[in-house]
Parts: structure tokens; C-alpha cells; sequence
């Protein structure tokens, strides 16, 4: 039975109404519709019966949305089309703050449902997910983004919205063509299969990455008063067996050494000794960094990372000794720092990050489908998350977003099936749709219910891994864990 909340919050309830209609979809459209004329018992009702107004149904609320009015000799009618009011709330509501970073599902939801009369209720195990912004539209839209980024679903009651991870039961249900099902409207859809699919997760911060290989340094110039270093000093480091060889030297503040290198930046090994002070390097005659050469316990070489994230070309150096280093007490007075000038392969460049080197995580995934003759190897589009920094969970998440298998839907008589399995079937069932002679044989969930309230007229109920939005759109529902 329905009844009308008019505008100013009269009740009536509606009778001599006409082809009620009541769709549920998961995670999509809720809606009622029907036509009513006027007669001699519903003359105050009908009137009520306006846009805006609200129409009770069971245990649901619908807002009349659409509504037609009209003759039919003579009598007025009106057609009325409605949506859950919750749905209708959500869809009016602004949302004017932004949330950012990483949120918890429980932020997300009171932050759409603040204000309103729809309540909520968790139930299942949620991961807080990263947003770069979270808000600044309508409730509703966002709440589409809280099903996809949370992969969540929900169901209504009244005003109170449940979400898990998924609705419904998982049942032994065996849902067969010809058998419990009659299969009023099929559809078997494969233009969207794919069976091989790459992923790519969260992107890296730094965009070059080393070559990995030392290269020597050749010095193009060197600026100021350069000595040799003295066969003592030669002798003493070659003993240490750096790998790095001891050219020139200086203890004059100001001189400098040049050399060029090509790619995104550098590291480098230089001689630092007891006598060391800071040198400054200086990039493309703007980009700088200092060091210090100075080893309070013996002398040796240190490895340091000058600069990276530059443009991939072409770039000067020129590395000059600064000043002394404050720590060092041997170079007080008279006694002045020294810069040994480092030869040999020391030099090791960054490069830019090319294809799956820029993420933190990438993988592929070939379906075992791809071993039926007539599927092969079918390419999806590349499945980027930018929450996932390892590859065992950016595995499973590609696995799970590759539709690798027919979409199949099929609408069948509620009572039929109820009658075979003696089970009662709701919202978000799973079970087992089987199709002898189309070798159909899929994991396949409740996705849409029509029924037809104050009838009594047999409820249509369709099953697949489908789902059709409002537009007309095929939605894969997740496959069932």
C-alpha cells in the first residue's frame, strides 16, 4: 500500500492506483513509479499528489521527482516517477569543505551525511584511502566515489543506509536456464573481455634514477694555484687501496676545477683527509651544494650525492674550495684547508626514469582464459592505483579489476526460483548461474529487483556480473572472493 506526504506534511494514503513499479539496483537506481486517477476515493489524496511530495512504500520513502498530468476522458490522471528519498537527499545536498589525504570510510560517510536525516552503519573491515580532494560537490556524487575508492556497496532502509563490503549471501543457489529460471531477457556480452592486463602503482617522487655505472671524471680546466701532490702523499694514499686516485691539490681558498657530465645529475667520490675543508659545487652556474672534505679519523673517500632531477642534457660543474670546516681544529691559524682533486671512475650520473621505473611497484597478469583457442591474448588498458607501492598487492588488485570472462546477465520469475530451492533470495545474493547448452557455468549475484507493490504481480529479479546503470552503461560488479 502507498501513501502520500504532501507538501505541508499531510498524510493519505493512495488507493485506486495503477501499475506500480519498484526498482532496486545495486549501488545504482532506486525508484517507484506508478499512475493514479482520480475517483471518488482518492479525491483528497490525488490532490496531495504533487511534485516534491513524498510517497511512503513499505519501508522505504520516495520522492516524486517527475510527474505527468493529464485527461483521459475526462478523468484526470497523473503519472508519478520517484526516487529513494535518501538518494534524493544526497543528490540536493552540497558538500562545500574538502577533506585530503589519508581518510577513514567513516570521515568520507560523515562528511556527505552531515546534516541530513540519513543515518548509516559499518559492517565489514574498511582500509583508509588517499585523496588528493575529497568533497566540494553534491553527497550523492561523492558517494559514488566512496563505493569505487572504498569498494564498498549499501543498501537502504528508511533513512538508514547500510555499507559492507558486500550485501547479500553467499548461498548454494544453482540458478538454471530452463529449469528454476525461465530467462525472460539474456544478455551475453564479450566486447569488453580482455585477458592480459599490466599494472602500474603509485607513481615515484624522484624522477631520475642512477645508471649505476662510475664513469671516470675529466676535468676541463682548473682555476687558481693546482700543485701535484708529493710522492709522500701519493704513496701513502695508494696503500689504502681506494680505487680512487690522488691528482691535484690545493690550499687556496677560491680554486676551482670544471668538468662537464651528461644526464639528471651525479654522485661522486672525493678524497676527504684530515686536512679537508668544504668545497661548493656549482651546477649550471645557479644549483650549489656543499660538502665537506674533512675525515676526523683517516683518511678516505666518501661517496656524495650532488644533484638530480635536472633536464636530461648537457650540464657544467665547477667545484671550488670554500672555506674551512668549523669542526675541524687542525685547520686554525696558518694551517689551511686542502682540496685533493679525485681521479679516476668516480663519476656516476642519474638518468631519467623510463616506462615502470617511474613507480614503486608494476606487474602483469595473463588470465588463464587466454588458453581458449578463440580468446587468446586480448590486451585491457593499463590499471594504475596510486595507493599500492608493492607488487604482491598490485597482483591481486589487477586480477581483480581484468574482466576476463563474458558478461552475463538473466532475468527470471522470483516465485519460480523460490518455489525450487525453498530459499528465500535478496538484494546482493550470490550463487552459481548455469546455461547447459551456452556452456555458461559463472559466480553470479542479485543485481536488480523489480517488483510491484499492493500486487499481485510476480517480482522480476536479474542475475549476472553485470550491471546496468542509468545510462545504459555496463558496470562490472566485482567478482566473488
Amino acid at each position: 500500500m502507498l501513501a502520500v506526504h504532501s507538501l505541508y506534511e499531510q498524510i493519505e494514503p493512495l488507493v485506486d492506483y495503477k501499475y506500480p513499479q519498484r526498482k532496486w539496483v545495486l549501488n545504482g537506481e532506486y525508484s517507484l513509479e506508478f499512475e493514479i486517477y482520480r475517483s471518488a476515493i482518492n479525491d483528497e489524496s490525488f490532490d496531495l499528489l504533487e511534485g516534491r511530495s513524498l510517497i511512503e512504500c513499505e519501508n522505504d520513502y520516495f520522492r516524486v521527482t517527475q510527474l505527468e498530468a493529464g485527461l483521459e476522458v475526462d478523468t484526470p490522471y497523473k503519472k508519478v516517477t520517484c526516487v529513494n528519498d535518501v538518494i534524493d537527499i544526497l543528490s540536493t545536498d552540497f558538500v562545500y569543505t574538502e577533506l585530503t589525504g589519508s581518510i577513514s570510510i567513516v570521515q568520507a560517510m560523515n562528511l556527505i551525511t552531515n546534516g541530513t536525516k540519513v543515518t548509516y552503519a559499518l559492517d565489514g573491515t574498511f582500509k583508509n584511502k588517499t585523496f588528493e580532494k575529497f568533497g566540494n560537490a553534491y553527497s550523492y556524487d561523492l558517494l559514488k566515489i566512496i563505493l569505487e575508492k572504498y569498494k564498498v556497496e549499501y543498501d537502504i532502509s528508511k533513512y538508514h543506509m547500510t555499507i559492507k563490503n558486500r550485501i547479500g549471501k553467499d548461498n548454494d543457489i544453482q540458478f538454471r536456464y530452463k529449469n528454476n529460471i525461465t530467462g525472460t531477457d539474456q544478455q551475453y556480452d564479450i566486447n569488453t573481455l580482455r585477458t592480459y592486463v599490466k599494472g602500474f602503482g603509485k607513481e615515484r617522487e624522484e624522477t631520475d634514477i642512477s645508471t649505476g655505472v662510475k664513469s671516470t671524471l675529466i676535468v676541463d680546466d682548473f682555476d687558481g694555484k693546482w700543485d701535484n701532490s708529493t710522492s709522500e702523499e701519493l704513496a701513502e694514499w695508494n696503500a689504502k687501496n681506494t680505487g680512487v686516485g690522488m691528482g691535484k691539490k690545493t690550499d687556496v681558498l677560491g680554486d676551482s676545477l670544471q668538468f662537464r657530465f651528461i644526464g639528471t645529475g651525479f654522485s661522486i667520490d672525493m678524497i676527504c683527509t684530515w686536512l679537508g675543508g668544504k668545497v661548493v659545487f656549482t651546477i649550471d652556474g645557479s644549483n650549489t651544494k656543499t660538502v665537506s672534505l674533512w675525515s676526523p679519523i683517516t683518511d678516505q673517500v666518501k661517496t656524495f650525492e650532488i644533484i638530480r632531477g635536472l633536464e636530461s642534457k648537457t650540464h657544467t660543474v665547477d667545484v671550488r674550495l670554500e672555506s674551512r670546516d668549523g669542526k675541524n681544529t687542525l685547520t686554525k691559524g696558518d694551517v689551511l684547508p686542502v682540496f685533493h682533486q679525485p681521479t679516476g671512475k668516480i663519476l656516476t650520473t642519474y638518468r631519467s626514469r623510463k616506462g615502470s621505473e617511474k613507480y614503486y611497484a608494476s606487474t602483469e597478469y595473463l588470465s588463464p582464459n587466454s588458453n581458449i583457442p578463440q580468446y587468446g591474448i586480448l590486451h585491457a588498458e593499463p590499471i594504475y592505483n596510486d595507493e599500492i607501492t608493492n607488487e604482491t598487492d598490485l597482483l591481486n588488485f589487477i586480477i581483480g579489476e581484468l574482466q576476463d570472462y563474458p558478461l552475463v546477465s538473466t532475468q527470471f520469475d522470483y516465485h519460480t526460483l523460490v518455489n525450487d530451492t525453498g530459499q528465500e533470495i535478496e538484494r546482493g545474493d550470490a550463487g552459481w548461474l548455469m546455461h547447459e547448452k551456452l556452456g555458461i557455468d559463472i559466480y553470479t549475484r542479485i543485481v536488480e529487483i523489480v517488483d510491484y507493490p499492493g500486487t499481485k504481480k510476480t517480482p522480476v529479479v536479474t542475475i549476472g556480473n553485470v550491471l546496468l546503470n542509468g545510462t545504459g552503461e555496463i558496470l562490472k560488479i566485482r567478482k566473488g572472493k
